[in-house]
C-alpha cells in the first residue's frame, strides 16, 4: 500500500555525449552518471511478510553507458539500428545492485526494403537483484519479433508477431512469466487535412 512517510528524492546528475552523422552511419553515446539521496524504489515493510511498498533508500548511485548507431546498409533496402545500455547500480546503504535493474540491455532492427518488413530484436541480461524471491532462477532474455507494413490505397495494413520463438522468461515483476508469442494486426487510414 502506500507510504505515508514517503519523500520527494533528489539527485545530482551528469552526462556526457556526442554525436556524429556520417551519410549512411550515424552514432550517438553518452556516459552518465546520477548521485540519489532518497531513491524511491520497491522495499519490504518490516514485520510483514511479502509486503512490499515504496520506499526511500538512503543513498545510491547510477553510472551507465548508452549508445544507439544507425546504418543504411543499403540505402531504402536494408537497414541497422542497434541500442545498447549499460548500467552499474548501486545501493550505497546496502552495498548491493538497486534491484530490478540489468547490467546490459540492447535493441536492434533490421528493416528490409524501406520499412516494409522490420526484424526485433530485445536482449535483457539477468536482473542481478530482487526482492521476494531471490533464490528462484533467473537468466538472460532474449526476444525476437517480426513487424511489416503496406499501403493498400488508403489503408495502412500492419501485422506484427512479438515473441515469435515463444521464450520463456520470467518478466520484471517476481515470477510473472513474459507475455507468450503474439499476434497483431492493424488496419488504418489516413486523413488527409
Amino acid at each position: 500500500g502506500p507510504n505515508p512517510g514517503l519523500r520527494p528524492e533528489t539527485y545530482t546528475a551528469g552526462e556526457v555525449g556526442a554525436t556524429a552523422d556520417l551519410g549512411r552511419l550515424w552514432l550517438d553515446g553518452a556516459v552518465f552518471q546520477s548521485r540519489y539521496d532518497g531513491l524511491i524504489q520497491p522495499g519490504p515493510v518490516p514485520g510483514k511478510f511479502f509486503v512490499y511498498q515504496f520506499q526511500n533508500v538512503a543513498k545510491a548511485h547510477i553510472t551507465g553507458l548508452d549508445v544507439e548507431t544507425r546504418l543504411d546498409v543499403v540505402p531504402s533496402v536494408l537497414g541497422l539500428d542497434v541500442t545498447y545500455m549499460y548500467l552499474h547500480t548501486r545501493d550505497l546503504t546496502l552495498d548491493q545492485p538497486l534491484p530490478y535493474r540489468s547490467a546490459h540491455t540492447a535493441t536492434g532492427t533490421m528493416s528490409l526494403l524501406g520499412g516494409l518488413l522490420n526484424v526485433d530484436l530485445q536482449y535483457r541480461s539477468r536482473v542481478q537483484r530482487v526482492l521476494q524471491f531471490p533464490a528462484d532462477p533467473r537468466g538472460a532474455t532474449t526476444l525476437v519479433g517480426i513487424r511489416a507494413a503496406y499501403k493498400v490505397g488508403d489503408v495502412l495494413v500492419q501485422a506484427k508477431v512479438s515473441n515469435l520463438l515463444q521464450e520463456q522468461y520470467v518478466d520484471l515483476q517476481e515470477r510473472f512469466p513474459g507475455p507468450p508469442r503474439s499476434f497483431e494486426l492493424t488496419l488504418s487510414t489516413g486523413m488527409d487535412n
